[in-house]
């Protein structure tokens, strides 16, 4: 059985390129779908957008911090890890602008035009 089970295998794994190859159309060779920006634009936007994701994610946990800060009452020790979590968060906010500002700057220096 496990001859068998290997056979199958070998025969699925092997036989996986040529149907690749099978579906692949060289008259359609244009129509990849694929990015045709420079590689620089392509690395700027993917990570304006983590840039973008990092800062949202530091706010919602800038508010969720406020929120606990707020329910902590008269709670000292909620109230304490409260504030270090709005800390932390304003430093990722800090972080999130900062590489923003890099990468802005990094682009215009190496396209040669003024931020």
């Amino acid at each position: 059985m496990k001859k068998i089970l290997y056979f199958f295998a070998a025969f699925v794994l092997g036989s996986a390129p040529f149907l690749a190859r099978a579906q692949w159309d060289p008259r359609n060779y244009d129509q990849t779908d694929l990015p045709s920006a420079p590689i620089g634009d392509i690395v700027a936007n993917l990570l304006d957008w983590l840039l973008a994701i990092i800062g949202g994610v530091a706010i919602i946990a800038f508010l969720i911090s406020a929120i606990q800060y707020f329910l902590a009452g008269a709670d000292e020790e909620m109230a304490k890890k409260a504030k270090s979590s709005m800390l932390y968060a304003i430093i990722g906010v800090i972080v999130a602008l900062v590489g923003l500002v890099i990468l802005r700057a990094a682009d215009a220096f190496l396209n040669a035009e003024p931020f």
